[in-house]
């Protein structure tokens, strides 16, 4: 009799502690979460409504990224010295992915874009959002990397530098 009390306590171990790591396990296994737009909204492949992730992943925070000069005889204050909004969105991008993999994340692993957009001169200071979809999508919802985080875009009045049209900042998960 006495072995047989002494099976019942080990046994309600054995099973809080296979009750816990079973717990973990599902919590380990969550993956994180992309809920396109409804089916019949015209942009259903092109964003997402939301993104959940559960808290076992890593987050990532990206400062706002701003482009490089690829002219260094254009004056600084101006659009000539980084480029067009597309060229812009396109270096930012790919400065962003660079960064990405430098923390071990890629750019599959973006959860969260938002982009702040200048007015283009050169289109009477309106923002020039279809030139930074047309660089976006060569980093996003492509064959290379299917998956699209969810988007802001926002025309501002300025960014720090006069020259820059685009600024980016993401966040990532895994």
């Amino acid at each position: 009799m006495k072995s047989i009390s002494r099976v019942k306590p080990i046994l309600l171990v054995l099973g809080i502690v296979a009750t816990l790591l079973a717990f973990v396990w599902r919590v380990d296994a969550a993956e994180i979460v992309r809920h396109r737009l409804d089916p019949s909204s015209p942009y259903v492949n092109q964003f997402l409504e939301s993104v959940a992730v559960p808290g076992n992943k890593s987050l990532l925070f990206l400062s706002g990224m701003v482009p490089p000069t690829i002219n260094q005889a254009a004056n600084p204050n101006t659009p000539q010295a980084y480029g067009d909004t597309k060229t812009q969105t396109r270096n930012i991008l790919t400065n962003i992915q660079a960064i990405l993999q430098k923390r071990g994340y890629s750019m599959g692993d973006v959860i969260k874009v938002h982009g702040y957009l200048v007015g283009d001169p050169a289109l009477n200071g309106k923002a020039d959002f279809g030139a930074f979809q047309e660089a976006y999508a060569e980093f996003f919802g492509n064959s290379q990397q299917p998956k699209i985080p969810v988007r802001t875009r926002t025309q501002v009045t300025q960014l720090v530098q006069p020259g820059w049209l685009v600024e980016i900042e993401v966040t990532a998960a895994k």
